[in-house]
């Protein structure tokens, strides 16, 4: 009897903890849900800012506003206030109007590249910039801009009767054969975007006329469906590999958050160098 009622007890004692710890994890996931949709006060560009401008210069000029977003909207911390402490950062790339101002877009005074309308590329030391001519599609219709982390895909054909064929509104693949689709460089950031809106001048100076567009990249990009993207590559081979696929493969790219796992999967058909960690 007693061995019955000790077994009766202990079933229920663990019933009991049980049912705390689930009540446990629920309100951690609610904290976690409630946390996430909590909204956020930061500076967003009134007006359109071009490259090199301080955040002191923005604010007196009265090109930022604020604006509530939810935090978990945001893929990288935003700036939320000009203070003593980020007031001499400029703007490492133009800023379009409406967009929301995050902190790897900022960049030391003097640590830009000079170009033909003044300082307009962020190139950290080191690096080796190099520009990917990529259909919207392919560019996460249009949400990769300066700062972004993205990864960059190829897809290829393999055994195939002839070559793949692929405009900015088609793709044509091969008959015969198997076409894969490979990560070729995991994690780099985009310095710059740049709308292909004709076929003369600069790029240095189509960007800043971009940026100085109240309309800015949105219309131009939709009509022209291509976009300049300039990133940092952080070594040599990881540029080969940038390099090989903008003029001979099928480049692709995806936008990474903070919490993104990517892996470089080696060379695409043998074709491509050594895989390039960031």
């Amino acid at each position: 009897m007693k061995s019955r009622l000790l077994t009766i007890t202990l079933a229920a004692v663990l019933g009991m903890l049980g049912i705390v710890a689930v009540l446990a994890y629920v309100h951690q996931a609610n904290e976690r849900a409630v946390s996430g949709l909590k909204a956020i006060t930061v500076m967003v560009a009134d007006h359109a800012i071009p490259a090199g401008t301080s955040l002191s210069t923005a604010e007196a000029a009265h090109l930022l506003g604020t604006e509530k977003v939810p935090a978990s909207s945001l893929s990288t911390p935003a700036v939320q206030s000009v203070t003593a402490a980020n007031q001499h950062l400029v703007m490492s790339a133009p800023v379009a109007k409406g967009q929301v101002l995050l902190q790897n877009m900022l960049a030391k005074h003097g640590s830009l590249t000079l170009g033909l309308s003044g300082p307009v590329l962020p190139l950290p030391q080191g690096d080796i910039a190099v520009t990917i001519a990529i259909c919207l599609g392919a560019d996460v219709a249009g949400y990769v801009q300066a700062g972004s982390y993205i990864a960059v895909f190829d897809t290829f054909p393999v055994n195939s009767d002839g070559p793949m064929t692929y405009t900015c509104t088609s793709h044509t693949p091969p008959t015969k054969g198997s076409v894969f689709a490979r990560v070729i460089v995991s994690k780099v950031r985009v310095l710059s975007v740049t709308a292909v809106t004709s076929q003369a001048g600069s790029a240095a100076a189509d960007q800043m006329a971009a940026a100085d567009d109240p309309a800015n990249q949105a219309s131009s990009v939709t009509t022209a469906g291509e976009v300049l993207v300039t990133v940092a590559a952080t070594s040599q081979a990881m540029a080969e590999n940038l390099v090989l696929v903008s003029s001979a493969g099928d480049p692709t790219f995806g936008l990474l958050t903070a919490r993104t796992v990517t892996n470089d999967d080696g060379p695409a058909h043998g074709t491509l160098g050594p895989p390039a960690n960031p």
